[in-house]
């Protein structure tokens, strides 16, 4: 067995797939709702414990307006994910709502889709970022 001497190479292991939906034109947001169904989207189902169909997440990106949706992938293989949306509060200053946060059970990734939910919202610029969880969720992150 070979041990891992850099943690950073366990990461570059996971590919990580981010698409963009803000200002984006409805057709474009259709192209890129075509691309997520593209991907293992099958395994949505699974990964979030039954949550996310094809007609949620159209519902989510057309009518709810969510910015950014977030795929940690193993190969083909979905670990987790998650959709984001750029909010301001009442005194104008910007944030990102975690909107949606899944992890296959069992795997640790929840808290590493946190982390790459965050750093999102840094390379955005945000200062801070909100997650609504159920309260035994809390816990995972």
């Amino acid at each position: 067995m070979n041990l891992i001497q850099d943690v950073n190479s366990l990461f570059d292991m996971f590919q990580m797939d981010v698409y963009p939906l803000i200002d984006m034109t409805p057709s474009q947001k259709e192209e890129a709702l075509s691309q997520i169904q593209a991907s293992p989207f099958d395994q949505f189902e699974e990964v979030c414990q039954g949550g996310i169909d094809k007609e949620y997440l159209k519902c989510l990106i057309f009518t709810l307006g969510v910015d950014h949706i977030i795929l940690m992938r193993l190969k083909n293989l979905v670990l987790a994910m998650a959709i984001l949306s750029e909010k301001k509060t009442a005194d104008s200053r910007k944030y990102m709502e975690i909107d949606i946060l899944c992890a296959r059970k069992d795997t640790s990734m929840g808290k590493q889709m946190l982390l790459a939910s965050e750093n999102l919202s840094l390379r955005r610029g945000f200062t801070f970022s909100s997650l609504s969880s159920l309260p035994t969720a809390m816990g995972f992150y």
